[in-house]
């Protein structure tokens, strides 16, 4: 889960930096992809019970839907 951590920023900043709104466009779906497989593994984490208390998965799960809201809004106002 680590690997699709640091994707993630990487994502970001190298969205956050691109002005060219097609490139814009293309980095927010990818950043999207690498949010939902992060969410699938920490499902499969949980069920596996790698995360300890059920509130450290919920607590996980909730940041990583709102980063997938935020990312969603993001590629909206981009168009």
């Amino acid at each position: 889960m680590v690997e699709y951590n640091i994707e993630i920023i990487r994502l970001i900043i190298e969205t956050n930096s691109e002005r060219d709104t097609k490139k814009r466009t293309n980095l927010l779906k990818d950043l999207g992809e690498k949010i939902e497989l992060l969410i699938i593994h920490l499902r499969i984490a949980n069920e596996l019970k790698q995360l300890g208390q059920q509130k450290s998965y919920l607590f996980l799960v909730e940041k990583a839907v709102n980063l997938s809201r935020q990312a969603e809004g993001w590629r909206k106002s981009t168009k």
